[in-house]
């Protein structure tokens, strides 16, 4: 007989019901998941001398403007040494082979996150070996890690990653590594500006962290950007040498590294939202903020809570314990899994945009088949799955938006439950 999960539904597959469409439709403007135009009006005029700088000055790969953001960058997390290069995915690879991770060799990481967290370790012939998630944080478990640390033969690194803007327990990740020999790499590619319960940067105690400046993140680009944050003198060397192609020394190439340049343009106008970050962070924290005693008063629960025992069945991101900060990154809630894209659909009728981040695990994508390992069931990244949905939570939600997104998604549930009763 088929078992219910903490959420209420069948483990053996959600049902799917029909249910009416929203009898509330908005002629609204559309609350968009992500407004960048709206986010770049207030900067734009000074984002355009960015790029003109940048043409004007005929360093178009590298040079002084990238240096000048990385050095930028640092100061900002705090971190000795930030690398930039290509992308986040781009980051993750060259962190890994930085590691010496090859052929054949075992990384942990999570199962509930994006694609490159595994395809990076994939790409280099190792294995990702999935590890489940914290119930109350959705990040890597910790303690599931110690776990399977022990059925390893080839461990040669711990990825955690801070999902959605959250850091993950690095304090215990890089203690784990340290006991066991290896290095810690954090993808910290959705958390710049999170904060840990020592007021350190996402990114900046594991051996490296790895940001994406995707046009999405809180910092993004306006095309694809990343880095690599480290304090390790030795490792920032062989990053740099390893993003061009692996040359030393003009002429002079030492190992086979990749083409993953930041350009000038990229960096420049990085340099320019860069000093615009801290308001936007200010700015997320508050729409959050409302979220979070909003549903808490129609009678949600924080995430690892039971949704039988909610009296509004929904279950929203706890705040992380002072002084920890989240990024906000994303504003993911879990609801039934049953009533998931309906709800989605009405809110959209409303003028709402939802996201789902992630509806497959990354254990169950096809191109990872031949390459992941799952040693233990991963039950909590698999009822995430099917619970997650994400609400619009950025610096261009005012209060008239964030109180529409509220009344209709309280609105709604409640009307789809009593559907389902």
């Amino acid at each position: 007989m088929p078992r219910r999960t903490r959420y209420g539904h069948l483990r053996n597959g959600v049902r799917h019901r029909r249910f009416p469409e929203s009898n509330k439709l908005s002629s609204a403007p559309t609350i968009k998941i992500l407004d960048l135009p709206a986010l770049h009006s207030g900067i734009r005029d000074r984002i355009m001398e960015s790029i003109e700088r940048v043409v004007d000055g005929g360093q178009y790969v590298m040079g002084e403007e990238v240096e000048a953001f990385e050095q930028e960058l640092a100061r900002f997390t705090g971190a000795k040494h930030a690398i930039g290069c290509g992308s986040g995915s781009d980051a993750l690879s060259l962190s890994l082979q930085a590691a010496d991770v090859g052929p054949g060799d075992e990384v942990l990481c999570p199962a509930f996150s994006f694609f490159s967290t595994a395809s990076s370790i994939a790409r280099l012939g190792a294995h990702p070996v999935f590890v489940d998630i914290h119930p109350q944080s959705l990040n890597m478990d910790l303690e599931a890690t110690k776990e399977i640390v022990s059925e390893c033969t080839r461990l040669k690194a711990l990825l955690p990653v801070d999902l959605f803007g959250r850091v993950a327990q690095i304090d215990g990740f890089v203690n784990l590594g340290e006991e066991i020999g290896v290095p810690v790499i954090e993808d910290a590619a959705q958390a710049i500006g999170a904060r840990d319960g020592e007021l350190a940067c996402a990114g900046t105690k594991a051996r490296m962290g790895c940001i994406s400046f995707y046009p999405s993140k809180n910092l993004g680009a306006l095309g694809e950007g990343g880095a690599i944050l480290t304090a390790d003198e030795a490792v920032a060397e062989r990053l740099r040498n390893l993003r061009t192609h692996g040359q030393s020394a003009p002429n002079h190439f030492t190992e086979l590294g990749f083409n993953s340049r930041l350009d000038a343009l990229q960096a420049a106008i990085l340099r320019v939202k860069l000093q615009a970050l801290p308001e936007w962070l200010r700015a997320r924290k508050e729409v959050a903020s409302y979220y979070d005693a909003k549903l808490s008063e129609a009678g949600a629960l924080p995430w690892g809570s039971m949704l039988s025992q909610a009296e509004l069945p929904l279950l929203y991101p706890p705040t992380p314990p002072k002084p920890a900060q989240s990024a906000h990154h994303q504003y993911t809630i879990q609801v039934l899994p049953e009533m998931r894209e309906t709800l989605r659909s009405r809110l959209s009728q409303r003028g709402i945009e939802t996201a789902i981040y992630y509806a497959v695990g990354l254990h169950e994508q096809p191109a990872l088949a031949k390459h992941g390992r799952t040693p233990r069931p991963l039950t909590i990244t698999d009822e995430a799955t099917r619970s997650v949905m994400s609400l619009p939570c950025h610096p261009g939600i005012n209060s008239d938006a964030r109180s529409r997104v509220m009344t209709a998604l309280v609105e709604e549930v409640k009307d789809l439950v009593q559907l389902i009763r």
